[in-house]
């Protein structure tokens, strides 16, 4: 229900980008056919791909505000223009801050959607440090930092239907500009450091062009064609509010709505907007990890929710730090990164134990069953653990004689059963059709038991259930 309230206030958010609108008589006309044809097209297009963000956002941070309750329920305090505008000339900032009519209708909708700004200033206490850091270390305004909400609304996995990925939204083009480094297994530019020094270089780029940060974030939105486009349309001007009626349509709104969130960040407290609790660890400790290692396993080792390893390695796309020669970076909590280091061996070896199970199947060999445990976790059921070991939930009863699909934190489950199934490690040069001629098991049914794992690519010290024939 709060999702669906959620989705639909973000409707409204998108409504307003892309809403033409008016901050002097130099704008375009709301009656302009054009513009409404424009608007239902960009709308359709982007109100579905919002959705989507915002349900994976919710899954995978929870919160808990912490306003006092007279604050959170009672209205925002009304503030007129003329405070609005000499709060903003107060406001520490390199870039120019405009106060007109569309700054104003974003400060009123994010007032609206103060819930949304909770959220945010909590995600910032764990993002911003890095942005802050990085942004000085290339000469930038600080205040920059506060495009990654207009961007991604801090979501380091926020991946768009057009293809830009992170916290600042790179697409793969641009991301391989800045040696962003992209495969199956791992994407740098959900990476929040390796991305934001990407981000750095960029702006600086851009700034080189265009000598105007308004200019900057126009051109970060729609890139630099389309803002020369708008400056020789506008018989050269080289001001954003001159050019405002030539750019695209979300980019006419996307620097109002990035002042409009500088402006709420700034004075969340004046408003009664505190920031909600959020399950990220503000004290982190880097690890430099250079053998294959499972983050489930990780998880499970050092007693920590598979989740918060996520948020803090979103990078890594199917929960795998591979082999390499060139040191794979592992972010964990700061209380956790000595027991990670003490473990380590047991960690490594657990893995060459897996890919040293004599379970490579030959065609003199039989299928060798492979005696795993599953302890439940907090938040688990039958499903969710069937759907990552490629079982079924019937599998999962029938083997542990379960006679009701309700199981209990530490529960102790059984993966296989020596009569149904058998597990393949993938060994170098292994492909699907030289694993199914070793078992005698057809490539479709071993696609059909690994349903939900990736067998485009395999990998060494994969595993495969392996069904009987």
């Amino acid at each position: 229900m709060f999702i669906n309230k959620i989705i639909s206030s973000l409707f409204v958010i998108w409504l307003v980008f892309v809403t033409p609108s008016y901050a002097s008589s130099i704008y375009p006309s709301q009656s302009s056919p054009l513009l409404v044809s424009e608007y239902e097209s960009s709308m359709q297009t982007f109100d579905t791909a919002i959705e989507e963000m915002c349900v994976a956002w919710r899954m995978r941070i929870k919160t808990k505000e912490t306003c006092d309750s007279a604050f959170r329920y009672a209205p925002l305090p009304y503030s007129p223009d003329s405070i609005r505008i000499k709060r903003i000339a107060m406001m520490p900032t390199i870039l120019e801050m405009t106060y007109n009519d569309v700054v104003g209708r974003y400060i009123n909708l994010y007032c609206d959607r103060n819930r949304e700004i909770s959220y945010m200033l909590a995600l910032s206490q764990h993002y911003f440090p890095i942005f802050e850091t990085i942004f000085e270390q290339y000469n930038l305004p600080n205040e920059l930092k506060y495009l990654s909400i207009v961007e991604s609304a801090l979501n380091p996995r926020a991946t768009s239907r057009m293809g830009a990925a992170g916290l600042w939204q790179f697409m793969p083009t641009t991301g391989k500009l800045y040696n962003l480094e992209m495969n199956s297994i791992y994407d740098e530019r959900r990476d929040p450091i390796k991305s934001t020094h990407a981000a750095a270089q960029h702006f600086r780029d851009l700034y080189e062009i265009f000598q105007d940060w308004n200019l900057v974030i126009a051109a970060y939105n729609c890139g630099t064609g389309n803002v020369n486009k708008a400056i020789r349309r506008s018989g050269g001007k080289k001001d954003y509010w001159e050019i405002y009626p030539y750019l695209p349509i979300e980019t006419r709104n996307y620097v109002p709505a990035f002042i409009a969130v500088n402006y709420m960040m700034y004075y969340a407290d004046s408003y009664h907007i505190c920031p909600a609790s959020i399950d990220i660890p503000l004290v982190t400790d880097t690890l430099h990890v250079t053998k294959r290692i499972d983050l489930l396993h990780v998880s499970q080792v050092l007693d920590i929710p598979i989740e918060q390893i996520r948020l803090l390695n979103p990078c890594y796309k199917n929960d795998i730090i591979p082999d390499s020669e060139k040191p794979f970076i592992l972010r964990l909590p700061s209380h956790l990164a000595y027991l990670f280091i003490e473990k380590q061996d047991s960690l490594y070896m657990s893995q060459r134990d897996v890919t040293k199970q004599p379970i490579s199947l030959s065609k003199s060999a039989t299928p060798h069953a492979c005696s795993s445990v599953h302890i439940v976790r907090s938040g688990e059921n039958l499903s969710i653990i069937a759907k990552r070991y490629g079982i079924t939930v019937r599998q999962l009863m029938n083997w542990n004689n379960l006679t009701s699909p309700l199981v209990r934190v530490g529960q102790r489950l059984h993966l296989n059963s020596s009569k149904d199934i058998s597990v393949y490690v993938v060994k170098k040069g292994d492909s699907l059709w030289t694993i199914a001629k070793n078992t005698s098991v057809s490539v479709e049914k071993i696609k059909q038991a690994n349903r939900n794992k990736n067998l485009r690519i395999l990998q060494p010290g994969q595993q495969l259930t392996i069904p009987k024939n």
